[in-house]
């Protein structure tokens, strides 16, 4: 052994490692410094440095302290590497081979697995890349459980990340709290943004006034002080668990290797109302949404004309977005959206064009007639007869097999466990323990992923009823304030209006040019209301 040169002995724990084990276990960080140690000494190794990664993965080598092994070894400063099993070094079969196979060989490293007994001065070990493949497969079988735990956890509408967003804080229970110092910059910018301040000259104004940014509010001083930026507030103002409920399924990561997270769409979200005290009410949040919407389809300083049902209208025929057209005539300014699809390729579909003062007037037409049916309370009898009587009997229905699945749930456990005692007593032979154990396992996991399904449709039912109530309080407003109807800002339409739908004009001068309204929270209404009204 080259005296001028070191050994290097290498502990790594992760978090799922420690939660099978625990600290007591061989695992341990302690435990395996202690065999290392032990062995290095007691086989000549008497220069020796220790390296530690405790609480990181072995699905990659993105690790402080592996990798500042390897820049030693490209210094030259050691040559033998010494670890309690190869596990240790790492759980991804190819990075482990790539590492132990041609990085360890090329600068000539000597390589002790303890428990494995294995030293590579004695030859290549013939079963060491057998054990990087097995490490892989505890790796993927334990973050395949843990996943499975987390989605049991979101369903139930726990919170799946232990980490509070920016303006919460945890109690002792682990529970979100409203960190005060915080919540008062989110209310501060929910406030700024709806008085018209853009995300930029919020960030500009905080960075100014220097108000520690969320990195560096959360990590103190071992962070150094960065600027907020636009992107910063956009994401601060997107978070719905402001509002006081969890969210939960909004990322999804590919593979069990990846550190990369992917946003699910908002449909796949499971939300959980009222878990938690709220910093900004719901209308506050909601005024917000729209606000954000309507500055991301503003059209550019050189285009002074404002479309107002930009991004709100959809071709009957191909499903395609009609796209707005300015043009100068004697009469002025003229707006009027048609077909994209036929504007690229005119003979794929019509074009559907309907000008943007005819559609002005229908629209209002239709609005003045369910302030109508408000005002005589029809509006609410309909929805209530069509919409929310029949969300209600489903959502009953829905509760009750929720109950009975989760009670079938919790007897099969007591069978399960009466089970394991008959086979711990001998009263039952193995096979037929695991024929029967399968057997209530797979209608258990069938169980669960039923509630998983009847937890989500009603999650969705809920939201259905209360959108009910929030569309009946937006006409309320147009009651209050009739003039309104005629003069509708995009604002208005934002808040009122998902999508409209329009059909081509028939032939003939005399021919209204159809269109379907689909409003928010409530979908397409028309076939629902009274007629003559």
């Amino acid at each position: 052994m080259n005296t001028q040169k070191r050994a290097a002995l290498y502990c790594r724990l992760s978090r799922e490692d420690e939660q099978c084990g625990g600290d007591n276990s061989s695992e341990s960080i302690t435990n395996q410094i202690l065999m290392l140690t032990t062995y290095a000494q007691e086989h000549g190794f008497h220069r020796f440095e220790i390296y530690i990664d405790d609480g990181y993965s072995g699905t990659s080598l993105e690790r402080p302290d592996i990798q500042r092994l390897i820049e030693d070894i490209e210094d030259g400063l050691i040559d033998t590497v010494i670890v309690k099993d190869r596990s240790r070094i790492g759980r991804n079969y190819v990075e482990v081979g790539k590492l132990t196979e041609e990085f360890f060989l090329k600068h000539e490293i000597r390589l002790i697995s303890v428990l494995d007994g294995s030293d590579s001065a004695n030859g290549a070990d013939e079963f060491s890349p057998f054990r990087d493949i097995m490490n892989e497969w505890y790796a993927k079988d334990i973050s395949k459980k843990t996943r499975a735990s987390l989605q049991a956890r979101g369903r139930e509408g726990k919170k799946m990340s232990s980490r509070p967003i920016y303006g919460y804080k945890t109690d002792e229970d682990g529970e979100w709290i409203i960190d005060e110092y915080a919540a008062e910059i989110v209310r501060r910018i929910f406030t700024m943004y709806l008085n018209g301040t853009g995300v930029v000259s919020i960030a500009n104004t905080l960075t100014k006034e220097k108000i520690l940014t969320p990195m560096q509010y959360k990590h103190g001083t071992t962070v150094k002080y960065t600027e907020w930026c636009a992107g910063t507030i956009r994401q601060l103002l997107k978070h719905r668990e402001y509002v006081g409920d969890t969210v939960n399924f909004k990322t999804v990561k590919p593979s069990f290797k990846s550190k990369r997270f992917s946003y699910r769409p908002s449909q796949e979200n499971m939300i959980f109302e009222g878990t938690h005290e709220a910093i900004i009410s719901h209308e506050t949040f909601e005024d917000v949404q729209i606000l954000m919407k309507i500055k991301a389809g503003h059209p550019t300083q050189n285009n002074r004309m404002k479309s107002l049902f930009s991004g709100l209208l959809k071709c009957a025929d191909c499903g395609a977005n009609l796209t707005t057209q300015h043009k100068t005539t004697k009469k002025g300014q003229c707006t009027s959206y048609i077909c994209s699809l036929y504007r690229r390729h005119f003979h794929q579909c019509t074009s559907h064009y309907i000008r943007e003062d005819d559609l002005m007037k229908t629209v209002a037409h239709h609005l003045e007639r369910l302030v109508i049916l408000y005002d005589n309370r029809l509006l609410e009898k309909a929805l209530v007869e069509h919409v929310l009587s029949e969300k209600h009997q489903t959502l009953a229905e829905a509760e009750r097999q929720l109950k009975s699945k989760k009670d079938r749930i919790d007897e099969i456990d007591t069978i399960i466990k009466d089970l394991y005692e008959d086979k711990i007593k001998g009263t039952i032979p193995n096979d037929v323990f695991l024929n029967l154990y399968g057997q209530f396992k797979a209608e258990q996991d069938k169980l669960n992923s039923d509630i998983y399904d009847l937890t989500k449709s009603n999650r969705e039912e809920e939201n259905i009823c209360k959108g009910v109530n929030r569309f009946l309080k937006i006409i309320k407003g147009f009651v209050k304030d009739r003039e309104a109807i005629n003069d509708l800002t995009k604002e208005d339409l934002l808040e009122l209006i998902d999508y409209i739908v329009v059909r081509e004009k028939q032939k003939g001068n005399d021919c209204q040019q159809r269109i379907e309204i689909h409003y928010r929270h409530v979908g397409n209404i028309e076939n629902l209301l009274p007629r003559g009204n």
